[in-house]
């Protein structure tokens, strides 16, 4: 018995998400637009403004520095997000209107899927409990979350077409009130009071998840008020493509982020281009070891510039054996980082966004069911891939290899 209630405990936002959609099919009238509660005051500005301030006030800038130097890592998180995936998904959907009958609403909803920038938490959770690269995660997990908030709105005006959508400059107007300034005051509240607000042990992350409930909640009075109509055979199709979809692009990225490049390129972008920038910053320090006199032949650039092969130098090496042979561009702990944080997609701030976009279009719940969908999806795949990924990734460092 203990067990089933932790387990409750531990997932209570799925079990709050369910109880919060079947009240709606109850008591639509409760949340519905103009009813008691005025969703189109405390649903659009209250409880988005305190997601979003809870969002500022959470993200840790100064562990930016810890990771902000792998480019490689954040290149690849954010170009597959914000580019790889909307584009693969405009292609299936496009096909998915052309040859099925699924209602176009709800394609529109995968569109939206799509667009979605990376969790502030779930990624970096999964890749904590796994052993991969923890830093990463949390800097490309934030920064995501933050450009998200200006590329996803552009990603859905050009992608889902949703004729009735506010405005464009209403729709920043909206944007800056809900979510730009909380998250700059909640920055400045991190700055200048955390360190009064942390030891009082304040559950922001509940409270936020609890805020996202009720979201969640009336939006859905609305959907039922209008009594709705849609097949469940559709429903149910979406659910199978989305995960079918994670998988898939679980697999891209485990595949992509395993290949290879040739290792003198490797080693230019990981020579070169640091001894570059080096050379240029250390140009107005004459004492430097790179300053102006530094030359080919200086000590500190010949050791920059001589081939290494597992951290020993090999000067006597033959170019054309050495050098064109090819090499992993990322760590195992690196693919960890990437399987999670290049395919999540955030629901807490993905609903937030779309009410303020969206959310007085008629079709809104069937926008936003296939992200609704999405979120317990990836969770509980990834609670289901965790013992795999970890035996991978500790049989390799059990065998000395990074």
């Amino acid at each position: 018995m203990s067990s089933w209630v932790d387990g409750l405990r531990r997932n209570w936002f799925l079990v709050g998400l369910v109880v919060v959609i079947s009240l709606a099919r109850v008591v639509p009238w409760l949340g519905q637009t103009g009813g008691v509660l005025h969703p189109e005051y405390t649903v659009k500005y209250l409880a988005v403004m305190v997601i979003f301030f809870i969002s500022g006030l959470s993200l840790r800038s100064e562990e930016f520095s810890q990771a902000i130097m792998q480019f490689r890592i954040h290149m690849f998180v954010q170009g597959f997000t914000f580019i790889l995936v909307p584009s693969i998904v405009m292609v299936i959907v496009h096909f998915l209107f052309l040859f099925t009958s699924i209602d176009p609403w709800l394609l529109r909803g995968l569109l939206v899927v799509s667009c979605m920038p990376p969790p502030v938490s779930s990624a970096v959770i999964l890749v904590k409990a796994i052993g991969g690269n923890e830093a990463a995660s949390i800097f490309n997990s934030a920064l995501g979350s933050l450009m998200g908030i200006f590329i996803t709105p552009m990603l859905l005006y050009a992608l889902v077409h949703v004729s009735s959508a506010v405005p464009f400059m209403s729709a920043v107007i909206s944007l800056s009130i809900s979510v730009i300034v909380p998250i700059i005051v909640g920055q400045f509240a991190r700055r200048f009071v955390w360190k009064a607000i942390e030891p009082l042990g304040i559950p922001f992350g509940d409270i936020s998840s609890a805020m996202l409930l009720l979201i969640i909640f009336a939006t859905f009075c609305d959907t039922f008020s209008r009594q709705f109509i849609v097949a469940y055979g559709d429903i149910g199709t979406v659910i199978v493509m989305v995960v079918l979809g994670q998988l898939g692009l679980l697999g891209l990225v485990f595949v992509l982020s395993r290949m290879v490049v040739p290792r003198v390129v490797a080693w230019y972008y990981a020579r070169i281009v640091p001894l570059l920038v080096a050379i240029g910053i250390s140009r107005a320090s004459p004492g430097s070891t790179f300053g102006p006199t530094a030359g080919p032949s200086s000590p500190a650039l010949r050791g920059r510039l001589t081939p290494q092969v597992d951290g020993v130098n090999n000067p006597n090496d033959s170019f054309a054996s050495e050098w064109l042979e090819s090499i992993q561009v990322f760590s195992r702990g690196d693919i960890v980082c990437l399987l999670f944080c290049s395919t999540h997609k955030s629901l807490t701030l993905g609903i937030p966004l779309l009410k303020v976009l969206f959310g007085a279009h008629p079709q809104f719940h069937l926008v936003s069911f296939p992200l609704l969908v999405y979120h317990p999806t990836q969770i509980l795949l990834g609670g289901l891939v965790v013992p795999m990924v970890r035996r991978w990734l500790l049989q390799r460092r059990g065998l000395g290899l990074p």
